[in-house]
């Protein structure tokens, strides 16, 4: 993480506004493919964010209708 946080200052790329960005700040770390480790970090978050997501909403579609909700 320390080596991740300090390549794109030494690159000198400390604007990054978009995904795009941060991918081409890792090119000098990881060459040419430093893109795929980046793009498996944002779909492996994304799909950890599904299961919080459905029971977040499972439980605002019980609290508006009043139904009971169970603990397992």
């Amino acid at each position: 993480m320390l080596t991740t946080a300090r390549d794109p200052a030494r690159a000198r790329t400390t604007d990054i506004q978009t995904s795009a960005l941060a991918a081409e700040a890792l090119r000098p770390i990881g060459g040419e493919f430093a893109f795929l480790p980046f793009a498996a970090g944002i779909v492996g978050t994304g799909m950890l964010a599904v299961p919080v997501l459905a029971g977040s909403a499972a439980y605002a579609v019980a609290e508006s209708f009043r139904w009971p909700i169970a603990w397992a």
